[in-house]
């Protein structure tokens, strides 16, 4: 769900100059209400699925650590839950990496190749560099 409201919210606006509201307001609302389910389960838990870090939190937290289009002050389990998981040697590792490489390529290749809104990137993701298949 995630994915597809940063593609709506965020991509096709960029990429292909296409913004429709009804697809922004459908995701965004999804994200909303994900984003209540796991704050209530926050509210008994320490994490997602139980009082042990799992899968859940795993797949769960990129999307929510990434997510700067809806602040997480209306789901104050869930904005304290991204701290918990951030201390964790996995994700202390992979975030390192992940910025590592990010200015290793943009150092390469220039800040406009680290855009995902190039065309070349579009193609790549989407399929398509101008909004058509």
């Amino acid at each position: 769900m995630a994915g597809q409201k940063n593609h709506f919210k965020i991509y096709a606006p960029k990429i292909f100059n296409q913004t429709i509201p009804y697809a922004i307001d459908r995701y965004v609302a999804e994200v909303k209400r994900l984003y209540r389910v796991m704050n209530n389960q926050l509210e008994h838990e320490t994490y997602l699925a139980s009082d042990h870090y799992s899968i859940a939190d795993i797949s769960s937290y990129p999307w929510i650590y990434e997510d700067d289009q809806l602040a997480l002050g209306d789901y104050p389990n869930l904005k304290q839950w991204v701290p918990s998981i951030q201390k964790w040697d996995a994700v202390i590792q992979a975030t390192r990496i992940a910025e590592e490489s990010l200015d290793a390529y943009t150092k390469q290749h220039g800040e406009e190749a680290s855009s995902i809104t190039t065309s070349k990137k579009a193609k790549k993701l989407f399929g398509t560099d101008n909004g058509t298949h």
